[in-house]
């Protein structure tokens, strides 16, 4: 969660909103800690970058996550996509 925080620009007096936006993924879609902690700490500057919140960050991994696509196979094919690459 740390990775994440970093990646969101995020204050670690916000961390118990960061816990809550990952126990509330993980509860409501096919993530677990581990996953989501993995992807993030990928994926969090680009979304970030992107001006995206930690919350929608999370469902869309979740919703990758549901369709099959592994959290961390997610976040990496968002670094590809970022620098211009192709799958």
């Amino acid at each position: 969660m740390v990775a994440t925080i970093n990646g969101f620009h995020g204050s670690f007096d916000e961390a118990a909103n960061y816990a809550d936006i990952f126990a509330a993924a993980c509860n409501n879609l096919a993530l677990d800690v581990d996953s989501l902690s993995g992807a993030m700490s990928v994926a969090a500057p680009i979304f970030s970058s992107a001006r995206y919140k930690v919350n929608d960050a999370a469902l869309y991994m979740g919703v990758m996550a549901n369709n099959g696509i592994e959290a961390e196979v997610a976040a990496n094919s968002l670094v590809v996509v970022q620098k211009g690459g192709n799958f």
